[in-house]
């Protein structure tokens, strides 16, 4: 044995060369390897997530939202609307600082646990009197001191909010130098926890604030900032945003913070730092990205929050509304320019995000994209690309498309229910999308190769085979062999009833136009139901069931594909006598046995088709319908495998040059079958297989209770000329 430790041989670059050059083919070709690298590169663009990646997946998000299967519940928060009709009653905004502070005095009167407003209180109050004295011209300097003497409408409002849960909007901006913007500002409500949250934060410059007055008098500040993805639309809303090294909790949280009476709220951070986990309001949690954005459940706008502000200002509005609830006051108003885009609203007030997070934090309904959500899509994608790499080049695209797109199926409801029923956001779209692409690449592949090698067999043998037979090589070899197989088949005839006529008296060109709108649709038909068309043979069209392909329900297609064409037929005929064309009636003969099946013809040319006797009972069928009044007479070889079908005994056919008879049925529709004429019928051809001598009233009964029944009026007719039985001896094809 040799030493472990032995310094192996050198590889000489030849060696080298070779080895690299049969790499494909140990890996299971080029194209596999191809697809391999194709692979490292989705990966790698799935780190990277480039814009239109994250499009993808933003969008499968939005597609998940406005899928679910039902809207979280709402019922803790009521939204007071400064709406268009408040402003046309109270005047444009901003209103006086004592119609805000009557808002307030009315809301806590009927039970609001907190009130948070989304609209800031950046500016005195202009309608204030020491304001109004001093910009108003024309006043006395006695009228200007009595009106400054009056209270500040701030000093009003500060009153209505001390000792009453309210909490203040503030604004995030980057524009540091904003007139109204102080970064000294800040609010310390938070607890940090496992690590520092700041550096994956949201961050702005400064904070935009109300009145100090007011700020003063509040028992809490909440942020009203929205953040919206590249397209516009608001997904996730934040929870926590930073200004400097400043934590600032958002307005759904402080609010929640004050209606629970709760001193502070907690940040959790990962284990090792690795960013926001959630946040923590005593029992409640909400769950957040790295960045602290909390991934809302939107749901539909929803006009049952709203009351107008107007109402509430002049304390004309059900008590009931906001009682025990969180309210929020914003607006609607277009002008106001607070009208935001969603996964399920082209359009909603900012307000009502902020309320849908507070229902969320109560209800403990959030979506969550847990961290772990990036390596499982990845090893998804790995698994069923290394399926489709392993699959596709083993198999036809026609096998391996389905088996790809069922597994691909299952992913995309997985990660539906997964939605739905833990309302987690996992992203199957990037897998599905490189399964996609290595699909199509290795077909490609495939196609290319194969085309490749189709060339040159062509070039190789065109000059020897007809053209046709050198597709059939070309496709499959084996084909060309001379010879067939015994398998049992299903046969089917048409004809047109008086079509010799109709063609001797019609113009040539109406007839080619009318006989191929005809066969069309009865090919179309056959071909619908699996069946393969062996011949045209003028009017006449002869399909075969169970061949080329193995059908095991070949017996029952034929017989529903001769219902369907004489439902067609029917119609047909109909509309060519509206446009005055006298069009006969399609008849149909159906048998099932066993054939001879293959190519057959000489060594220039042959033809794939079948031969068998069961193919002339077949055709013999078909014509026999004229001489018995039938329309789809079918042999009792196919009836026996088709259960499901209705059919009524015609008799035992003694076909021209047969001497062993043929039980014959009519194939029938359900609506038929269950008609008092058939039912008559049936028993009426019982006493006929009984030969009861009763059998000739029966069938006189019949035929006058239907006359327009040619089956009845055949069986009539026989026993008037004395021939009892079920045999049917046919003299004529």
């Amino acid at each position: 044995m040799r030493d472990v430790t032995e310094t192996p041989p050198p590889v000489s670059e030849k060696g080298l060369i070779s080895w690299l050059l049969a790499l494909p083919r140990k890996l299971g070709g080029r194209s596999r390897v191809q697809a391999l690298l194709l692979l490292v590169l989705a990966l790698g663009l799935r780190i990277a997530d480039p814009a239109p990646i994250e499009a993808l997946r933003l969008q499968t998000f939005d597609i998940l939202q406005r899928s679910g299967s039902g809207e979280p519940d709402v019922g803790h928060v009521a939204i007071i609307d400064i709406d268009e009709e408040s402003l046309a009653r109270l005047g444009q905004w901003p209103w006086p600082r004592t119609d805000i502070a009557s808002l307030i005095e009315h809301l806590v009167d009927a039970g609001a646990v907190a009130i948070g407003f989304d609209v800031l209180f950046a500016e005195p109050d202009r309608l204030s009197p020491a304001l109004f004295a001093a910009s108003a011209r024309g006043l006395s300097p006695s009228l200007r001191s009595a009106i400054a003497a009056g209270a500040d409408n701030d000093d009003i409002l500060a009153d209505a909010i001390t000792n009453n849960p309210v909490v203040l909007g503030i604004s995030a901006t980057h524009q540091a130098d904003h007139p109204y913007a102080n970064r000294r500002f800040q609010v310390t409500t938070a607890i940090e926890q496992n690590g520092d949250p700041r550096p994956y934060l949201l961050s702005y410059g400064a904070v935009i604030r109300n009145l100090q007055v007011l700020e003063e008098a509040a028992v809490g500040r909440g942020m009203i900032t929205l953040s919206s993805e590249r397209d516009g639309l608001v997904r996730r809303v934040p929870a926590v945003l930073r200004v400097d090294r400043d934590i600032y909790p958002t307005l759904a949280v402080e609010l929640v913070r004050v209606a629970m009476q709760r001193p502070q709220y907690r940040i959790v951070t990962g284990a090792n730092g690795g960013g926001v986990e959630r946040l923590q309001l005593g029992q409640l949690e909400l769950p957040t990205d790295i960045n602290g954005l909390a991934w809302l459940h939107h749901r539909h706008h929803d006009p049952s929050l709203y009351l107008s502000a107007a109402d509430i200002v002049q304390g004309r509005f059900d008590r009931d509304a906001v009682a025990g609830k969180i309210v929020l006051v914003g607006t609607s108003a277009v002008g106001l320019r607070d009208l935001r885009a969603t996964p399920v609203n082209a359009s909603i007030p900012g307000v009502e995000i902020h309320a849908q997070l507070v229902d969320a934090i109560l209800n403990q309904d959030f979506l969550a994209r847990p961290n772990y959500a990036l390596g499982m899509e990845m090893a998804v994608t790995v698994l069923i690309g290394l399926l489709v790499i392993v699959l596709v080049p083993r198999a036809s695209s026609l096998t391996s498309l389905p088996i790809i797109a069922a597994i691909l199926a299952i992913v995309a409801a997985g990660s539906w229910y997964l939605f739905d029923t833990r309302s987690l956001l996992l992203d199957p779209s990037y897998a599905i999308l490189t399964a996609a692409a290595l699909f199509s690449w290795l077909i490609y592949s495939n196609y290319s190769r194969a085309e490749a090698q189709k060339r040159q067999v062509r070039a190789a043998f065109g000059q020897y085979l007809a053209p046709a037979l050198v597709e059939r090589l070309v496709n499959d070899p084996d084909q060309l062999e001379l010879g067939g197989e015994q398998r049992e088949m299903t046969f089917l005839f048409t004809d047109i009833e008086g079509f010799t006529s109709f063609a001797e008296g019609t113009q040539p060109t109406v007839l080619v136009t009318i006989l191929n709108d005809y066969l069309d649709n009865v090919c179309r038909i056959v071909m619908h139901h699996g069946g393969t068309i062996d011949k045209i043979v003028g009017d006449a069209i002869h399909a075969i069931f169970n061949a080329p392909v193995d059908q095991p329900d070949h017996a029952q297609r034929a017989v529903a594909c001769g219902l369907a064409l004489d439902t067609f037929g029917q119609q047909f005929a109909a509309s060519m006598r509206d446009a005055g064309h006298d069009f006969g009636r399609t008849r149909i003969g159906i048998n099932t046995g066993s054939c001879i099946i293959g190519n057959f013809g000489g060594s220039q040319r042959f033809d794939y088709t079948a031969h068998g006797d069961a193919i002339n009972t077949a055709a013999r069928l078909e014509s026999v319908n004229k001489h018995l009044g039938t329309t789809i007479c079918v042999a009792e070889s196919t009836v026996r495998q088709c259960q499901d079908f209705d059919f009524r005994p015609v008799g035992r056919l003694y076909l021209k040059g047969k001497t062993k008879g043929l039980l014959a049925f009519e194939a029938i529709t359900k609506e038929t079958a269950d008609t008092p004429r058939i039912r008559d019928y049936r028993m009426a051809f019982a006493l006929l297989e009984q030969d009861q001598a009763d059998s000739q009233t029966t069938f006189d009964d019949l035929a006058n209770a239907y006359p327009d029944d040619a089956l009845i009026a055949l069986h009539q007719q026989r026993l008037a000329e004395n021939q009892m039985g079920v045999d049917i001896v046919l003299d004529r094809k």
